[in-house]
């Protein structure tokens, strides 16, 4: 065995492979230039493996989740800085827990946002993209014309769903068929008590000559007309909230002749009541009065959106007063609020985001929804930022990159692997001499 041993290695010396380098040092330095680029492939791959992993986060099922701190379902209490869009699209489950806000997309679908950014789709039957979604404020309770005959009332934390009775979109009134006898009406209204046991949404009755000014809906699903107070000329009257005791705020609006606008706050109780009125110091001219009103929170504030070149002002609804003014850039958006500060939806580059007093991103969206509108639980507001790693790094950057890391982590992840089943099948040859 010695004797073939040697017969074969001197065999070896005189026939030198191709594959061997007799050059100790070059072959030296080639080893190491392989063992670089194998740690360099290595690193890539590990990094990509990361980004792709800590993207998945956010498709995990939500039983995944970290459950709320309060077992009771207590309401929201902070907000994404960051909204993606997601690769996967899926319907908010029963049970998605308090949400920290709805955006609007380009198709009209609304995605419903969770305090980290989560994002589902909030299930409507097509052609109901102009009725309103209203949110609760505390983030909890979901209300929107969910098909043309089914208005929904739906808990996010117990997972109950309440249809709203006689209620429809009003599309078959005046076709001869059966209809609801009331209708909601398109439009961005629809308010939440402070209590979240009601919901006060624009519509009437159906009925010729009915009165009905809005409809209040109740946890049970059981529907009232509400008749809105008496006002003198022709004024324009809406829905605009609640104050902090549960009282319903309506807005009256009207411009006569060449005189500057004029406005009009008045509160009833939920039967049609009238508590007070608060007539507001508008300075707007004919042609630019504002169309909507927005109660804060705490029921101590209005604000009043109008036309896109105008300041949005905000009036005490304790005197009438105007105590300050936002940019309400986008009209068919409700105003959000943090605390008693408006919050307006504000498009900026191509990304419908909300900015802080100081004009500062508080939340940016993926412009890859298309988002036409987004409003927020003033809960949501009013609480913490949810960066996440993420957000930390990126910020309020608006950079294609900084919207498609996580395809670019998955085509790294695609090339590392590449790489090394081509570096692996290259080691399999064997080299003829």
């Amino acid at each position: 065995m010695t004797q073939d041993l040697h017969e074969q290695l001197d065999d070896l010396v005189v026939a030198v492979p191709t594959y061997v380098v007799p050059d100790a040092r070059a072959a030296w330095t080639t080893g190491a230039r392989r063992r670089t680029r194998h740690r360099i492939a290595v690193g890539a791959t590990a990094i990509a493996v990361l980004a792709v992993l800590a993207s998945a986060v956010s498709w995990l099922p939500h039983t995944l989740d970290p459950a709320p701190a309060d077992p009771d379902g207590a309401g929201v209490d902070g907000y994404p800085t960051r909204v993606d869009d997601p690769w996967l699209h899926r319907d908010l489950p029963s049970q998605a827990g308090a949400l920290a806000g709805l955006v609007r997309g380009g198709n009209g679908t609304v995605g419903a946002v969770s305090p980290r950014g989560r994002v589902w789709d909030v299930p409507q039957d097509t052609g109901l993209h102009d009725f309103p979604v209203a949110l609760s404020a505390d983030g909890t309770k979901l209300g929107y014309l969910e098909a043309d005959d089914r208005f929904v009332l739906r808990d996010l934390v117990t997972g109950e769903t309440t249809v709203a009775q006689g209620v429809d979109d009003g599309s078959l009134a005046g076709s001869g068929s059966v209809g609801a006898p009331y209708a909601v009406r398109p439009g961005p209204w629809g308010y939440w008590s402070p209590d979240a046991t009601h919901l006060f949404v624009d519509g009437g009755a159906v009925a010729e000559g009915d009165a009905t000014g809005a409809l209040l809906i109740d946890a049970d699903g059981a529907t009232t007309g509400v008749s809105g107070p008496a006002m003198r000329g022709d004024r324009r009257l809406s829905p605009a909230g609640w104050t902090s005791d549960g009282n319903l705020v309506w807005l009256a609006m009207n411009s006569d002749g060449g005189t500057a606008a004029r406005a009009t706050v008045v509160v009833t109780t939920t039967s049609g009541q009238e508590v007070r009125r608060v007539p507001l110091q508008l300075h707007a001219a004919k042609g630019s009065s504002p169309m909507y009103g927005y109660v804060s929170p705490a029921g101590t504030r209005i604000v009043l959106v109008g036309t896109p070149d105008v300041s949005a002002p905000v009036f005490s609804l304790a005197d009438g007063r105007q105590v300050g003014e936002v940019v309400a850039e986008l009209l068919q958006c409700p105003v959000s609020w943090a605390g008693e500060s408006p919050r307006p939806a504000f498009q900026g580059s191509n990304v419908v985001a909300v900015r802080d007093g100081g004009g500062r991103p508080l939340i940016t969206v993926d412009p890859a929804f298309g988002a036409t509108c987004a409003t927020w639980a003033s809960d949501a507001l009013s609480g913490d930022a949810r960066r996440g790693v993420v957000g930390r790094v990126l910020g309020s950057s608006n950079a294609w990159a900084a919207w498609h890391w996580q395809e670019i982590g998955l085509g790294l992840l695609v090339l590392g692997v590449a790489l090394l089943v081509l570096r692996r099948r290259r080691r399999r040859l064997v080299p003829t001499s």
